[in-house]
């Protein structure tokens, strides 16, 4: 028979101790889970003796919960913003290059500025679309920014090597690529949420 989260009424396996969505355990202890004999064969009660609560550490067969992806101040029945989402369960490794392509693409923005006062006025381009995008990135975590970065300098990176020798823009062309194939992985995941209400059971990145 399968078991109900008394909290988030979500529907468990007959053998589950804590609820998936929530982290509330949900198993009901039989006697003898509840209470050990001793070599001596004196009663050891799992109950604490500072609240009276179970103690569930020392229980036969314990497995903690992972806290770092169920906090137990969640509340299952608030729907997690994509923002929350992606705080709670990308990877750092992930974050760290959507961050990167974000920057980069700010401080690429930025060193145009200066041609511009040279004369090149085809860099006020540049200099729209790297801030805005990195603006954008920083923000929205959405994984078509950083696909248009990709695009823009791998276009801006043949045209450098055909004219100069030199492949500009080759380091926003690799970063943005790793971004955007974390960043689609990231809002499909958020999508699959949405549609059924389950949380991923590990990290994404």
């Amino acid at each position: 028979m399968s078991k109900v989260c008394q909290k988030c009424n979500t529907v468990l396996d007959d053998t589950a101790k804590f609820c998936y969505q929530c982290g509330t355990p949900v198993s009901i202890p039989t006697d003898e889970e509840t209470c050990l004999l001793t070599d001596d064969n004196e009663e050891t009660s799992l109950l604490t003796e500072e609240t009276g609560e179970l103690n569930l550490e020392d229980m036969p067969g314990y497995t903690p919960t992972p806290t770092s992806y169920i906090s137990n101040s969640y509340d299952a029945s608030r729907k997690l913003s994509e923002k929350e989402f992606y705080e709670r369960f990308v990877t750092k490794k992930a974050k760290g290059w959507t961050t990167a392509i974000g920057v980069i693409s700010l401080i690429t923005g930025a060193i145009s500025i200066p041609l511009l006062f040279l004369g090149n006025f085809f860099s006020i381009i540049d200099i729209v679309f790297y801030i805005t995008i990195g603006v954008l990135i920083l923000t929205t975590k959405k994984w078509g920014l950083p696909l248009s970065v990709s695009i823009y300098s791998g276009v801006c990176s043949v045209i450098s090597l055909a004219t100069s020798g030199s492949p500009s823009g080759i380091v926003a062309l690799i970063i943005g690529i790793y971004s955007t194939i974390t960043l689609k992985k990231v809002n499909d995941a958020y999508k699959q949420y949405c549609r059924s209400g389950v949380l991923p059971s590990k990290p994404i990145g």
